[in-house]
């Protein structure tokens, strides 16, 4: 109903989690809470008739694993937001059936038990209690991703919790995926940039100044893009679209080495404070000499930054580049001759 709802031009769209009617297994909530916090609208409700639900009702460790879920869905609020924007002026769902990222894909046209938040998470919901490990359906590149090119001769997702790639050389396939009740499949699309904020706070107002997390996981030929929406989150200057001062829209691409920050033109002059406080790079395949960073508009040689590889996951992760999101910048990985990213 939730995907049919998107297609319909209905894109706010969720469900009660645990059901209105009914007592769901601690268990059964939780995995509920997982499938619901990769949809639009994530929200526990009920009949008064049914039984209290609230998360500390279940007790530990059924407690801690919904806060788990609910952090994951708080640090995937910029990237969210991005999505309701892009609804808003173009009226792309966020919750997308497989078909509409991936037409080319027959596989995908009658398939409703997993979805594409937005372009780049694949998400597959476990809705069977006692089940540990889930099929999921893993597109091919001869299929490609509605609305971006690609060369390349592999499609690769990664896990958005242990980073563990997924490549599929071939059409797509099915995949057995190992999903202990703790865990719900959300793999992130190859060749994307997703933003996060990874600050636990009490609520979306007091996360407002954080700084970003940038995501990025490249495809197999090392390149990746994706965009981030910035207004201030709470007045209607957003809408005042000759001035442009109330709202814009950043451009990430990574390609070459390089990764890119810079406007998307005629988006708006909107610039926060918050800074970039980490960058990860997924799918790099030699450890750096060095990352740098050079801002064009600021005179001078580009600043040395700290970095660490970890070669088993393949990824790169620079920490402090303290650059303001809304200014643009080039980081720079340099690799010893010889070695490749």
């Amino acid at each position: 109903m939730l995907l049919s709802m998107s297609l319909a031009g209905l894109p706010f769209v969720g469900a009660d989690v645990g059901g209105f009617f009914g007592d769901p297994s601690a268990e059964l909530f939780l995995r509920w809470m997982q499938a619901a916090a990769y949809q639009p609208f994530f929200r526990s409700h009920a009949h008064h008739d049914s039984k209290r639900r609230e998360p500390w009702v279940y007790g530990d460790p059924w407690t801690a694993r919904v806060r788990s879920v609910v952090m994951a869905r708080y640090a995937l609020l910029p990237y969210w937001y991005t999505l309701f924007q892009e609804a808003s002026d173009t009226g792309m769902p966020m919750m997308r059936p497989m078909w509409v990222q991936y037409p080319g894909d027959a596989n995908t046209f009658d398939m409703d038990n997993q979805w594409m938040a937005g372009a780049d998470l694949l998400v597959k919901p476990v809705v069977t209690e006692g089940a540990t490990v889930a099929d999921v359906y893993f597109p091919g590149v001869a299929e490609g991703c509605s609305g971006t090119t690609t060369t390349s001769t592999a499609s690769l997702w990664y896990d958005v919790e242990t980073l563990q790639v997924v490549e599929v050389t071939g059409p797509g396939e099915f995949r057995s995926i190992d999903a202990p009740v703790d865990k719900i499949p959300v793999f992130q699309r190859g060749g994307s940039i997703v933003p996060r904020k990874q600050r636990l706070r009490r609520s979306s107002l007091m996360m407002a100044g954080d700084p970003y997390t940038l995501v990025v996981a490249l495809d197999d030929g090392g390149r990746a893009d994706g965009n981030l929406y910035l207004d201030d989150e709470e007045s209607y200057d957003y809408r005042d679209t000759e001035g442009g001062g109330g709202r814009t829209t950043r451009r990430f691409s990574f390609e070459g080495g390089v990764l890119t920050g810079r406007a998307v033109e005629g988006s708006g002059t909107y610039s926060p404070a918050n800074t970039i406080e980490r960058v990860v790079i997924v799918g790099v395949n030699a450890a750096p000499s060095s990352v740098t960073l050079h801002m064009p508009a600021a005179a001078g040689t580009a600043s040395s930054l700290d970095f660490t590889y970890d070669a088993l996951t393949r990824v790169v992760t620079v920490r402090k580049p303290d650059v303001c999101v809304a200014d643009d910048f080039d980081l720079t990985l340099s690799f010893a001759a010889g070695s490749t990213s």
